[in-house]
């Protein structure tokens, strides 16, 4: 397990923070990803960190960002391409600055992408209404179209 540590604070577990930072994505915390970012950065400049493992962190990270996006509502295949990218694009880098560079444009994209879909996806209200009005009329030949009619939905 990798610790990193941030000039005078706290000796952060490597898990622990990308934990963090899929957590801030998912949020669209983008302070909080910011804040994650740079304690990654502090563990990649500590002089014993290779290129190759920074590399490989990011895509660890990258690809949960496309696993959680899927989850949440995203197209599978845009989500996969967004992560190829953006992988293809950090593995050409050759200073590690540029990569966090990359790495952060590309969570604050996945946030992007999350918060939309939740957008889209309407508020839990909606949802106990929604399923309050279909429970009303349990009897009744009632279509999707209709539900959602009901709900200025198409």
């Amino acid at each position: 397990m990798f610790v990193m540590q941030k000039k005078g604070a706290a000796v952060i577990d490597l898990e622990f923070a990308r934990e963090a930072l899929c957590r801030c994505v998912a949020k669209g915390d983008r302070s909080g990803i910011s804040t994650c970012l740079q304690y990654l950065a502090a563990y990649t400049a500590n002089g014993t960190t290779t290129t190759r493992q920074v590399q490989d962190e990011i895509e660890t990270v990258l690809r949960r960002f496309c696993y959680m996006a899927v989850l949440n509502g995203e197209d599978a295949g845009r989500a996969r391409g967004l992560t190829e990218f953006y992988l293809d694009s950090i593995r050409r880098c050759e200073k590690r600055s540029d990569m966090l560079v990359l790495f952060e444009s590309c969570a604050e994209m996945f946030s992007a992408m999350m918060s939309a879909n939740r957008a889209s996806l309407g508020s839990e209200e909606d949802f106990r209404e929604c399923k309050a009005y279909i429970q009303e009329r349990l009897t009744e030949e009632l279509g999707l179209e209709a539900v959602a009619a009901h709900y200025g939905y198409h």
